[in-house]
């Protein structure tokens, strides 16, 4: 299994390097800290699992970066063998998330939308020709409406809702 970690830290990734390949029989951890070097290392290696420091593209593991070692194996793992790795407290719903969808104004709910299909604060405000600082505040805003944490458990809620 080859394994791309992409963190500013390079202190985090040898650590999660080591405890990894103790866990892992074969693994292959290969760690980079800027942009340029992640793309380029998927040119060489486009099979990789990936694991992301902050970005949202093509999920399917959510690791909280203060996880420990077992967690991360067990992510990785779990991707290997074809399946999602999401924690519960990232897909805690309320009950009333469909009702509270239906409160929030028709531009958070357009912003909603762009959000859960995986657009960036940025894409979200060229699109809508409003800040990224504006989007903030309605991801703020609607994040308290629907009684969510974050764009994930956001995108979820509406998911949930639709289907």
């Amino acid at each position: 299994m080859q394994v791309v970690m992409f963190d500013r830290q390079s202190i985090f990734i040898h650590g999660m390097n080591v405890s990894l390949q103790q866990r892992i029989p074969g693994v292959d951890v290969q760690g980079v800290s800027q942009a340029d070097e992640l793309w380029l290392t998927l040119e060489d290696k486009p099979e990789a699992l990936v694991i992301l420091d902050g970005t949202k593209l093509n999920v399917l593991a959510i690791v909280p970066r203060d996880s420990d070692a077992e967690t991360f194996t067990l992510a990785l793992n779990s991707v290997a063998m074809g399946m999602m790795f999401i924690p519960r407290d990232c897909i805690t719903a309320t009950e009333s998330g469909g009702q509270n969808i239906r409160l929030l104004s028709a531009r958070q709910r357009e912003i909603l939308t762009m959000l859960a299909a995986g657009e960036s604060n940025k894409q979200i405000g060229r699109l809508l020709n409003i800040s990224t600082g504006t989007v903030k505040a309605h991801l703020e805003s609607l994040y308290q409406r629907l009684e969510v944490k974050n764009r994930t458990q956001a995108a979820m809620m509406l998911n949930n809702t639709i289907y």
